[in-house]
């Protein structure tokens, strides 16, 4: 995501909502699928770079460090505070 390239992946794990409408998925253990998504990728380049500009949007804005930081102090914070 924060090359801003065009990301065409499975829809598997937390993928999809990490991702959001930034790229393009596919369903796992489908190569018909895959190849179909290379070719739509290919003959759409403007999309394709648009969606690419999104998606490392999307990562400055919900995975930079400051908010990876933010995150976690907050979760352990409530470990701690759960748990005295």
């Amino acid at each position: 995501m924060s090359m801003a390239k065009p990301i065409l992946t499975t829809k598997i794990t937390d993928i999809p909502e990490a991702l959001g409408e930034c790229g393009y998925l596919v369903d796992p253990s489908k190569p018909s699928q895959l190849a179909d998504g290379i070719r739509y990728i290919l003959h759409r380049r403007d999309e394709a770079k648009s969606k690419g500009y999104a998606a490392r949007n999307r990562c400055v804005q919900n995975y930079n460090m400051y908010n990876l930081e933010y995150g976690l102090r907050a979760l352990v914070e409530k470990v701690v505070i759960n748990k005295t």
